[in-house]
C-alpha cells in the first residue's frame, strides 16, 4: 500500500471514528463509562508507525476530541500527542506487537492520556474522573484488538513494509 494511501485510510478511520463517537459512545457506557474511538484509533495507528507518524496520530486524535468537547484544544492535544509518541517509538525496537498485547498498551494509553488531561485541565471532582478513566481504558484496551488488528492487515500486508509517516 502506497503511502498517500495509507494517509487516506487514516484519515478515513479518524473521520469513522469521530462520528461514532459522536453518535454512539454515550449510548454504548457501561457503568458511566463511554469508550474513547478516537483514542483508540489514535493509539493503534501510532502502535503502527514512526514516533512522528504517532505523535501526528495523537495530534490528530486530541484535534478531533477537542472540537467535538468544545473543549480547549491545547489540553487534549498535548494530552495525546505524548503517550502516541511514546507508544510510537515502540516500533523501533523491532518487536511484532499481538492483538491482545496492543490492546493493554492502548488500555495504558488511555490512563496516561487521561491523566495529562487531568493536570491540563482539572475536572471538577478527581475520584470520579478517575472511576470513569480506569472504566474507559478498559474499554478502549478491548476495543483496540479488533481496530488494531484491521490496521495491522492493511498496513503491513506481505511485504511487513508498517506504517511509515
Amino acid at each position: 500500500m502506497s503511502p498517500t494511501l495509507r494517509v487516506v485510510v487514516c484519515a478515513l478511520g479518524f473521520w469513522i471514528m469521530a462520528t461514532l463517537e459522536q453518535a454512539l459512545a454515550p449510548k454504548l457506557s457501561v457503568f458511566g463509562c463511554p469508550p474513547d474511538f478516537l483514542m483508540v484509533m489514535g493509539a493503534s495507528i501510532a502502535l503502527l508507525s514512526t514516533p512522528l507518524g504517532g505523535a501526528w496520530a495523537g495530534f490528530f486524535s486530541g484535534l478531533l476530541q477537542g472540537a467535538l468537547a468544545g473543549a480547549n484544544l491545547t489540553a487534549y492535544v498535548i494530552s495525546r500527542i505524548l503517550p502516541a509518541f511514546g507508544i510510537a517509538w515502540m516500533s523501533d525496537l523491532d518487536i511484532r506487537i499481538a492483538p491482545t498485547v496492543a490492546g493493554l498498551i492502548v488500555a495504558a494509553t488511555t490512563l496516561v492520556s487521561q491523566l495529562l488531561l487531568m493536570f491540563l485541565a482539572p475536572p471538577p471532582q478527581i475520584l470520579p474522573f478517575l472511576g470513569a478513566t480506569i472504566g474507559t481504558a478498559m474499554y478502549n484496551g478491548v476495543l483496540a484488538i479488533p481496530v488494531y488488528s484491521l490496521l495491522r492487515r492493511l498496513f503491513k500486508g506481505k511485504e511487513g513494509a508498517g506504517l511509515r509517516l
